[in-house]
C-alpha cells in the first residue's frame, strides 16, 4: 500500500493542572488529530495564564518564545511536505529541544539528562527514544512536584534516590519500573562522572529499597496441575499455550528459555538419566533438572516446535484458563516455574538440590519464593492423621 505523506499539524499551549504554585507550560502537538504532549522549559502560576489564548497574559517576552515554537512547529511541517516525508512527535520534540535547550543549565540533572537523551538518540531506535523521553518527563514531574528543578548533579544523593522511587510507588509505578526509573538517574549520574563534570559520584553504589514483602506467592498444587493438564481446550491456540505451561512446571523454564531448549544441545545422559543441563536467560546460572516423561510427552507431541507467541498474549491466555477452570489466581508465565519448585519441594526433595534444579545464585532466593508458601502445606498433609478441627 502507498504511503499517504500528506499529514496536518497543529500546536496548543496549555498550563498544566495546578492551585497556587507555578505551574509547567506544557506544549500539545496534534500530527493527524494524534495528540501528544511535552513540557516545555516555561513555567507560570494560574494568574499569570490567559487559558483562552494559551499564552501568558503581561510577559511578552515568554509569549514571544512560545511563538517562535509554534513557528518552528509551522516550519518543520512545511519543510517534511516538501520532502515528501512523513514526521513524527517524537522527532517533532527533538527539533523544540534543540531550541529550547540553551535555556537549560547543562550542570543541573535534569538538563544533563537531556543532554544525554539528544546525544543516544541518534543511535537509538524509535522504540527506545520513546522509552527515554517518558523517563525524562518523568523525572521532569518528580522535580517540578518536589521543587527541585535546579538541582546540580553534585547535589544528587541516596536519599534523592530514595525520595524519587518513593515518587514513583505513588504515582501507581511497580517496584520493578519505580526501580527502573532510579537506575535511568544513575545511569546519569555514572555519564556526568566519566565526562568529569563530578568529581565524585554520590550514588554510584547500589543500595536497598524498603518495600513491602509479599503475602504469597502464586502456584498451581499437584491436583490443579493435573486437572490443568488433563482439561481439553477448545481452541488449538489455547492448547497449545496449556501444554507450554505443563511443560514449564516440570522443567522450572522461563518464558525465555521454552524457546531456546534445544534436546541436542541441553540433554545429557548421567547414569543412564536423561537430565538437561542449560544455561538460564535470566541470570546466566546453570540449571540441573531430569528430563520428566511429562515433559518429553510434549516436547515429543509438537516435534520439538512450540508456536511463537509473545509474552504478553501467553499470559493473556493462562489468565483465560485459570477462568475457565475456576482458578482464583492470577495466572502468568511465572505461576509455572514457582509450581515446579512448590512440587518438588514438596515430595522432600532438599531445598540445595530444589535450587540446583532451579539454578538459583542464592539458596535465599528459593527459601524466601519456595519454602515458605510450602510450609504450611506440609504441615497440614504430615499432620492429617491427627485430630485437628475441621470447617463445619
Amino acid at each position: 500500500m502507498k504511503k499517504n505523506n500528506n499529514f496536518s499539524i497543529h500546536c496548543r499551549f496549555y498550563l498544566h493542572k495546578g492551585k497556587l504554585k507555578k505551574c509547567a507550560v506544557m506544549i500539545e502537538i496534534f500530527i493527524n488529530r494524534k495528540p501528544r504532549h511535552r513540557s516545555t522549559n516555561f513555567a507560570a502560576l494560574p494568574s499569570e495564564w490567559d487559558h483562552e489564548s494559551g499564552q501568558y497574559k503581561d510577559n511578552a517576552e515568554a509569549n514571544s518564545e512560545l511563538k517562535a515554537i509554534s513557528d518552528l512547529v509551522q516550519k518543520t511541517h512545511k519543510d517534511y511536505l516538501k520532502l515528501k516525508r512523513p514526521i513524527s512527535h517524537e522527532q517533532l520534540f527533538k527539533i523544540i529541544r534543540e531550541r529550547t535547550k540553551k535555556d537549560i543549565n547543562p550542570k543541573t540533572l535534569f538538563g544533563f539528562a537531556l543532554r544525554v537523551a539528544q546525544d543516544r538518540s541518534v543511535s537509538l531506535s524509535g522504540s527506545s527514544i520513546r522509552k527515554e523521553n517518558n523517563q525524562i518527563d518523568r523525572l521532569e514531574k518528580f522535580l517540578r512536584h518536589t521543587r527541585q528543578t535546579e538541582i546540580l548533579l553534585c547535589e544528587v544523593k541516596p536519599a534523592f534516590l530514595q525520595q524519587y522511587y518513593q515518587y514513583c510507588i505513588q504515582d501507581a509505578c511497580k517496584h520493578n519500573h519505580s526501580v527502573l526509573q532510579v537506575r535511568y538517574v544513575k545511569l546519569i549520574m555514572k555519564q556526568a562522572h566519566f565526562e568529569g563534570l563530578i568529581d565524585r559520584n554520590n550514588v554510584e553504589f547500589d543500595f536497598r529499597f524498603k518495600v513491602k514483602e509479599a503475602s504469597n506467592y502464586t502456584f498451581l498444587s499437584a491436583e490443579e496441575l493435573e486437572i490443568f493438564s488433563k482439561y481439553h481446550y477448545p481452541r488449538t491456540l489455547v492448547q497449545s499455550v496449556a501444554d507450554m505451561f505443563v511443560f514449564q512446571c516440570y522443567t522450572s523454564f522461563d518464558y525465555g528459555d521454552l524457546y531456546e531448549f534445544n534436546p541436542k544441545i541441553h540433554v545429557q545422559y548421567e547414569q543412564e538419566t536423561a537430565v538437561i543441563r542449560k544455561i538460564r536467560c535470566k541470570n546466566d546460572e546453570v540449571m540441573l533438572v531430569p528430563f520428566f516423561e511429562e515433559a518429553k510427552a510434549i516436547w515429543e507431541k509438537y516435534e520439538g516446535k512450540f508456536p511463537i507467541i509473545s509474552n504478553q498474549v501467553y499470559n493473556k491466555y493462562l489468565k483465560e484458563i485459570g477462568k475457565l477452570l475456576g482458578f482464583e489466581k492470577n495466572m502468568n508465565s511465572k505461576v509455572g516455574r514457582k509450581t515446579f519448585g512448590n512440587i518438588m519441594y514438596g515430595k522432600n526433595i532438599s531445598l540445595d538440590v530444589v535450587k540446583t534444579m532451579m539454578g538459583h545464585k542464592s539458596i535465599r532466593t528459593t527459601e524466601k519464593y519456595y519454602v515458605q508458601t510450602m510450609q504450611i502445606h506440609r504441615v497440614l498433609h504430615e499432620t492429617q492423621n491427627l485430630s485437628t478441627v475441621k470447617k463445619a
